[in-house]
């Protein structure tokens, strides 16, 4: 019997797991575990706690419904008025999770972008323009000129700086560590950090930079930075522990 069930946190972490063990043949996974998430044991017979951290716009992944099902609104009236083109719009990710009266921009602002490209034809236009025609929480609209009608669902974030996420997911983790030294004592001989990289629900805002330039600090022993593959699984780990001196 073939058993359907969602994937969980825990499989999630599991996944992450074996990727470092995949990649790093020094290591095993003992088991599963909370506080940290996973123990690992090295071949010279010491313990080591993995903390597993998956990086993403939780903003973005909870609009993503409601981000295609305005595209979806916008499309229909630019079909209506007969406006053709490949349009992507680029939503403002913070000025849309802020919408207070969400049904009365789903009223007006399609409408409004119908009529102004159906006066200004497939050209491109930014947030200063849209702005000054009444139409927020859209950062950007690129277009193409072609004898259809599409439209396209992206989005544009600001992060300021020391709020990536690489060093949010850093800054939570190393608080972390303390507890788990004192709450472990000596099982673990050595604490390794993994994060996921980019992929589904994450944006590159300069902290995944920052992690493979080594230009960060952290307590723990080693950091990990877990590659996904382009369905978007988690299949291998490289090393981007920073030199300490």
């Amino acid at each position: 019997m073939t058993e359907n069930r969602r994937w969980t946190k825990q499989d999630h972490e599991k996944e992450a797991a074996e990727a470092v063990v995949s990649s790093f043949p020094e290591v095993c996974l003992h088991q599963m575990r909370d506080a940290p998430d996973a123990d690992l044991l090295h071949q010279d017979g010491f313990h080591v706690g993995l903390e597993i951290v998956r990086t993403a716009d939780e903003r973005e992944l909870s609009l993503r419904k409601r981000l295609l099902a305005v595209s979806d609104l916008i499309q229909r009236e630019f079909v209506a008025e007969a406006v053709q083109g490949v349009f992507r719009v680029y939503y403002d990710i913070q000025d849309m999770f802020d919408q207070v009266d969400k049904r009365a921009w789903d009223r007006t602002v399609p409408k409004s972008l119908a009529i102004l490209f159906k006066a200004r034809g497939a050209v491109s236009v930014e947030s200063a323009e849209l702005v000054a025609s009444g139409i927020t929480c859209i950062a950007q609209i690129e277009v193409e000129e072609a004898p259809r009608t599409f439209v396209g669902c992206g989005w544009r974030t600001t992060t300021e700086e020391g709020n990536t996420l690489a060093e949010i997911a850093l800054a939570s983790k190393d608080q972390k560590l303390a507890r788990y030294r004192v709450k472990n004592g000596d099982h673990f001989s050595q604490y390794w950090l993994a994060i996921a990289s980019l992929g589904p629900g994450t944006v590159e805002d300069g902290g995944f930079s920052m992690l493979l330039d080594r230009s960060f600090q952290t307590d723990y022993d080693r950091v990990l930075l877990i590659n996904h593959a382009s369905n978007g699984r988690l299949v291998s780990a490289q090393d981007v522990t920073p030199m300490r001196t």
